[in-house]
């Protein structure tokens, strides 16, 4: 257990004993009892590292700011100074930090340098490679590498179980020396003695990690990412280069935005114990600063005393109590702290923000050419352009929340999609960074809809026609009968003659059928019938049954398709067109023409939950019957909005008509007499159904099938 006392006497009057006090518990196995630095015989820089009990050391570099750092486990510290300042070069200083379960020696140097690390004898000895030795190395192994041994470096590019990314660099050799830089929303790792095989890109936006695409040139990376919110932290490992972009913690973002005194806010400094009455405070801030290894720096405007009684209270939530409380107010800058009254902080963010301003309007105008790989580099002008928002104050022209300065402009190449950027570099940064994030490969949705018209027809009918012709004669009197006057005067007549000329009635002419009968009501187009005729010497006698029945099926199924990208809207449309015949004003006739289509417009939206937001039109028109020469169109639509799943088959609607006809043709009083009434009407049944269906099946097609860059390889 270590526990650390802060005492302060004071003279005056009213001073009291002052005192603070924290507790850290754990178990030690390993001790640090020194440290040592100097230069070898080779040309590099040692750091010695001596104590007893070590166990398994990890070490791990830096490249901004570039440091080396060594982590001892279960170890303890003895040395008096934390920090071991050194005049060298590349070596600036060497800080050694007791944590509460390791001993972390961090090699602050002036910038990335490679190095070998040896334990041996409970001493742990780092090797910084001086940068002549390094050259000199490495143009060894250039001569070396000629004879044919491989001196080019390769990228690789993996997604952490956290969501980073991790770009790593397997370099020719350990002592290749790589130089990262981060300029804005890019990154720039450039080689110093090695060189890429190959000049491409690498799009590596779909693995959801803060970087968007990796440009590969002859000596350098250029490593885009979606924002410039993300941490990197670099380090090797043998001869792998690694470059890891952590997406930033939202909550810690979220808990610095909170002011001093929230209830809402957290903190995570170490714990510790005030107890201090009537102390300056400013000796309370350099006595925190002390406690903590910070810079605190302190305005002179900052004085008075304070009485304060903390127990256990986290130091960063301390130092805001003591803030609050006197009306100070802090930045931070780096590792340093400025602590001045709350009036002046908010004078020096005005200060810097006027003086930010003059800069703007003061600095030169440039020029900036921004491709554009998905949007459309028109619609993105629209959009800065509208930020651009005028406001009126003392009769002059003031613009807020705008990307653009006063004097800058945008405008578009639609030939090569490309956005022309004349501002500022400020300016232009936001810019860059707006587009970095609008212009991504969107997702797009195939639509497959099927329309299904389904009839079913049936029908029968029953009829009958029957008649006949008789005729006789008494003395020189004839008479007769048909099944209408035309056929009794007909067969009447040729008696009548035949008396005249022979003095008998016989034989007479027999009238045709359509006279001869009394009912015609056989069906209207039979599939079936039977006729029977009954002749004697002077009768005869017609019978006819007849009998239809139809049964019909149909199925009709049209099946557009589309594909339509994430919130965009896409038309099909397929058909005919029928000719119309109308006048004109002066009474010709002209000929219009009226289409017949099937058309599906739709405008899909995928929701978070992968799902898909479907706003829908379809139509599916026919020919109709005609009237009066002129045809007429049945027509089918339907327009909705529909939420379905991914993959899913959902029906959008349907119409369902039956019509049901029943109809009796008979001649009256006769028809209906039982049994007998068959022989005088006719009975036909009709049953017609159809229905309309309309299914649509949304199916997300992944963004990496559709951005993959074909023609890459042949580029190269």
């Amino acid at each position: 257990m270590t526990k650390r006392n802060f005492k302060r006497m004071y003279t005056a009057p009213y001073a009291v004993p002052l005192a603070l006090s924290m507790a850290v518990f754990s178990a030690f196995a390993a001790d640090v009892s020194s440290v040592t630095t100097g230069k070898n015989g080779s040309g590099g820089y040692e750091v010695q590292i001596g104590g007893s009990g070590f166990g398994k050391v990890r070490s791990y570099s830096l490249n901004n700011p570039a440091r080396i750092v060594v982590d001892i486990p279960n170890a303890k510290s003895h040395l008096l100074e934390k920090i071991t300042e050194v005049t060298h070069p590349v070596v600036s200083s060497v800080a050694v930090i007791e944590g509460d379960d390791r001993v972390r020696a961090t090699i602050n140097l002036a910038k990335a340098m490679p190095y070998d690390i040896v334990e041996k004898d409970n001493r742990i000895t780092v090797v910084v490679k001086d940068t002549h030795s390094v050259s000199s190395q490495n143009t060894k192994t250039k001569r070396s590498t000629v004879g044919g041994q491989n001196r080019f470096a390769a990228v690789d590019f993996r997604r952490g179980n956290e969501g980073q990314g991790s770009v790593r660099i397997m370099l020719p050799n350990d002592n290749t020396v790589v130089d990262v830089q981060r300029v804005g929303n890019r990154v720039v790792a450039k080689l110093q003695g090695a060189a890429f095989a190959k000049t491409k890109r690498l799009n590596v936006n779909d693995f959801n990690t803060p970087v968007r695409s990796v440009d590969i040139y002859k000596n350098q990376l250029s490593i885009a990412t979606n924002s410039d919110a993300f941490e990197i932290v670099s380090y090797q490992s043998d001869n792998v280069f690694s470059i890891e972009f952590n997406k930033p913690n939202e909550d810690a973002l979220a808990n610095q935005a909170l002011l001093p005194g929230d209830s809402n806010k957290k903190y995570t400094g170490e714990p510790l114990s005030l107890n201090f009455q009537d102390i300056d405070v400013r000796a309370v801030l350099q006595l925190i600063g002390d406690f903590t290894n910070t810079n605190v720096v302190v305005s002179d405007a900052v004085s008075g005393s304070i009485t304060l009684r903390l127990n256990n209270v986290p130091w960063d939530q301390a130092l805001d109590i003591i803030l609050q409380t006197k009306g100070l107010s802090k930045q931070e800058n780096g590792d340093v702290i400025y602590i001045a009254p709350s009036a002046d902080i908010a004078a020096n963010k005005r200060a810097a923000y006027e003086v930010a301003n003059v800069e703007k309007e003061l600095a030169p105008i440039q020029q900036q050419l921004i491709q554009v790989q998905y949007a459309r580099a028109e619609n993105l002008e629209k959009i800065i352009e509208d930020t651009k928002k005028s406001g009126s104050k003392n009769n002059k022209t003031q613009v807020t929340d705008s990307l653009l300065s006063n004097r800058g402009s945008v405008s578009v190449d639609a030939r090569t999609n490309t956005l022309i950027i004349n501002d500022v570099p400020s300016s232009i940064e936001k810019v860059r960074r707006l587009v970095a994030k609008l212009d991504v490969a969107v997702n797009q949705v195939l639509i497959d809809a099927r329309i299904v018209t389904a009839s079913n027809n049936f029908a029968h009918e029953l009829g009958v026609r029957w008649g006949g012709a008789f005729v006789g004669a008494t003395d020189d009197v004839a008479f007769g009968g048909a099944g209408n006057l035309a056929g009794a005067d007909a067969i009447t007549s040729s008696a009548n003659q035949n008396i005249a000329n022979t003095g008998q009635a016989f034989p007479t002419t027999v009238p045709n059928l359509a006279n001869r009968l009394g009912v015609n009501l056989a069906a209207a187009k039979p599939t079936g019938s039977i006729g029977l005729s009954l002749l004697g010497s002077d009768f005869l006698v017609d019978l006819e049954l007849s009998a239809m029945q139809d049964e019909g099926r149909g199925e009709i199924i049209s099946s557009p398709r589309v594909i339509a990208q994430d919130g965009g809207e896409a038309t099909i449309e397929q058909g005919t067109q029928l000719a119309y015949n109308k006048l004109d004003q002066s009474g010709n006739t002209v000929t219009e023409w009226k289409d017949i289509p099937l058309k599906l417009t739709v405008r899909p939206k995928i929701a978070p939950n992968n799902k898909v937001d479907l706003d829908l039109e379809i139509r599916k028109d026919s020919p109709g019957t005609v009237f009066n020469g002129e045809p007429s169109i049945d027509t089918n639509s339907i327009v909705t909005q529909v939420l379905v799943d991914n993959g899913e088959t959902v029906v959008l609607g349907g119409v369902y008509e039956q019509r049901k006809t029943k109809s009796v043709s008979k001649v009256p009083v006769l028809g209906d007499l039982p049994l007998v009434g068959r022989a005088f009407r006719r009975d036909s049944n009709e049953v017609r159904k159809n229905e309309l269906l309309i299914f649509v099946t949304p199916k997300i097609i992944d963004k990496r099938y559709t951005s993959r860059d074909k023609f890459v390889e042949i580029r190269d």
